[in-house]
């Protein structure tokens, strides 16, 4: 877990992690103000969570939950998959190749990110979304 300097958010990421709630990983989760988290969609293969499993946990952690790290078939139909994730109570599917210049991964006014070619073009610089809104103010 690290907390992102700009934004004062906590932020705990998840790579190849099974799904053990009774474990320290809830502490993890109730702590964080973000959660990015590693999630299998097809087959259990016992090195990530699985998106049923992930399901079962409290709408207060759930809430502040994006996935990522997910098979093909996501892809395969993103908006389906997106979806559901926020129906199930997510904040939903991060999306490959995707910038997300506001640093939390939350859907603001419509705005999810920027394919990285758009964000370049943008004239965004390091400091994200407040560069690209101020050349056009």
């Amino acid at each position: 877990m690290f907390t992102d300097p700009k934004y004062g958010k906590r932020i705990f990421i998840t790579t190849d992690v099974q799904f053990a709630p009774e474990t320290s990983m809830m502490a993890y989760y109730r702590e964080a103000d973000l959660i990015v988290h590693d999630c299998e969609t097809m087959y259990k293969s016992g090195v990530h969570a699985h998106y049923d499993s992930l399901r079962t946990l409290p709408p207060e952690i759930k809430k502040k939950m994006a996935l990522t790290h997910f098979q093909d078939n996501v892809l395969d139909d993103f908006d389906a998959w997106e979806k559901k994730a926020i129906d199930d109570g997510f904040i939903g599917f991060l999306h490959p190749g995707v910038i997300y210049d506001d640093m939390t991964f939350v859907k603001v006014s419509g705005r999810v990110g920027l394919p990285r070619e758009e964000y370049r073009a943008s004239g965004a610089d390091a400091e994200g979304k407040e560069a690209a809104d101020s050349k056009s103010a």
